[in-house]
């Protein structure tokens, strides 16, 4: 689907062509996702968001504390542009590529901190990533973000 919610053209890929003919080879990619993004803190879930993604187009997501967040998570606050960038179809499980970029959300203005991150895992599973070395006034806690992607409601993977 289109980002305007309209049905994109079906692709078609001819592949190689042999001398017994021509081999037609058709089939659909999800475009819509759901990301589910966790920062912790010392094992302790702080932060997290959730965004509606589509393939190859990137979205901004703010990660909310939640009521047991410490101070720093507070002070600190954390946006992501992150975007789906491919879907493998690796059966029996599917994965998807992810990019992102973080920052810190500093008196309104964004500073950023870790730039074209990426990762690749099967749907529905964790990714992480270590950002103790990253975190500001860290106090010698340990810092982990989590995404988690899954297909969006009303999205096949066949």
């Amino acid at each position: 689907m289109a980002p305007n919610g309209k049905r994109r053209p079906l692709q078609i890929d001819l592949g190689n062509i042999n001398i017994d003919g021509i081999s037609i080879q058709a089939a659909t990619k999800p475009h819509r996702f759901v990301t589910e993004a966790t920062l912790y803190e010392n094992g302790q879930e702080a932060a997290r968001g959730e965004i509606a993604c589509l393939l190859d187009d990137y979205q901004e997501l703010s990660l909310q504390p939640i009521n047991a967040a410490a101070a720093n998570i507070i002070a600190n606050p954390l946006a992501i542009k992150l975007k789906i960038e491919d879907y493998v179809r690796s059966r029996p499980i599917d994965e998807t590529v992810i990019r992102f970029d973080l920052d810190r959300i500093v008196n309104s203005k964004h500073e950023s901190f870790a730039r074209n991150w990426s990762g690749e895992g099967p749907l529905g599973t964790e990714l992480k990533y270590d950002l103790t070395d990253y975190f500001p006034n860290g106090n010698g806690h340990r810092y982990e973000l989590r995404f988690k992607v899954r297909l969006a409601d009303g999205e096949s993977a066949d």
